[in-house]
């Protein structure tokens, strides 16, 4: 029923932002755009895209306990960005935890941990190339404002983990002192995970660099598509898109960020008068080349992780 509800609402709030992103345009203009871009361009973004995903799974690796497989981290980080294509939000995330537990013998909690932790360094991360997209630009005081805002939230919740995971002593019996084993169990996994980054003073630094580098090469796949469309924008400005599009679909919306991806792209390239349709043209384009082939190399890894459907992963997080 829960699941519903979650289901429900999404997609309320992305027909929502779909009515935004495309009242009052053209498709006919939309559709001419596409004949812009070159039949390479998907492959290249695509390749890019990918490529991306070994750096996430190395990124994870790092955060897990010592001895987790790289295969094993690239096969769940794919499966779980491929559940949240077609699971409401954002319970991919929970999947992934499912499935490195699965394989690797380790807590589901202790998993989400080092999800929420890396999530942590991405927003950092996004906001701070959402900020050097923009900067010494003529743009909206909005934009500004999801700039302090995003490094405000992400930059605290940083400093909360880092005191957490060096602190492990001052916290831990407190944890202990919880009347239910079971909480107590969870509490103290999850905290574990948190922990982690604590190995050594080098490792925090090792995951900024890895985000940093992975968003770097995201960027990439957006520049390829702003370019493939000619569409005349600083270069930096592929920095604010992908950081403006990817900070949006935190936003619960339908499986896939459906209407969420299309109205922050929309409204990215809205500072710099892009033509509305060759900007919903290239967003669409740079989703479709996100969604398609990771939803496809997520079903790859279905048995691996010991699920035999879709529907199994729907009662994982369940």
């Amino acid at each position: 029923m829960k699941n519903k509800i979650f289901l429900v609402l999404g997609w309320l709030i992305s027909l929502i932002f779909l009515y935004f992103a495309l009242h009052g345009l053209s498709w006919s203009l939309v559709i001419a755009s596409f004949a812009k871009v070159s039949f390479l361009t998907p492959i290249l973004m695509i390749g890019t895209y990918c490529l991306g995903f070994v750096i996430r799974a190395l990124r994870w690796k790092f955060l897990l306990p010592h001895g987790i497989p790289i295969a094993d981290s690239l096969g769940a980080v794919v499966l779980g960005y491929a559940a949240n294509n077609i699971l409401p939000a954002r319970l991919g995330e929970l999947v992934r935890a499912q499935a490195i537990g699965r394989k690797c013998e380790i807590s589901r909690s202790l998993a989400l941990a080092s999800i929420f932790v890396e999530r942590i360094f991405d927003g950092l991360v996004l906001t701070g190339l959402l900020y050097l997209g923009i900067r010494g630009q003529d743009i909206p005081n909005w934009a500004l404002s999801v700039g302090v805002l995003g490094l405000s939230i992400f930059g605290g919740a940083l400093c909360l983990v880092l005191i957490l995971a060096f602190t492990r002593s001052l916290w831990e019996a407190k944890i202990k002192a919880f009347p239910s084993s079971k909480l107590n169990n969870i509490l103290g996994q999850f905290a574990k995970g948190f922990t982690l980054i604590g190995r050594n003073a080098q490792l925090p630094f090792t995951i900024l660099g890895l985000t940093i580098l992975v968003w770097l090469v995201e960027c990439i796949m957006f520049y390829i598509a702003i370019q493939s469309f000619d569409i005349k924008v600083p270069t930096t400005a592929p920095l604010f898109v992908m950081g403006l599009i990817n900070l949006g679909i935190l936003v619960p919306a339908a499986p896939g960020y459906l209407g969420a991806f299309q109205y922050f792209g929309v409204l990215a390239l809205s500072p710099w008068q892009v033509n509305s349709a060759d900007a919903l043209a290239s967003v669409i384009l740079i989703h479709a080349c996100q969604y398609l082939p990771i939803t496809l190399w997520g079903a790859f890894y279905l048995r691996y992780f010991g699920f035999s459907s879709i529907e199994k992963l729907r009662i994982a997080v369940k």
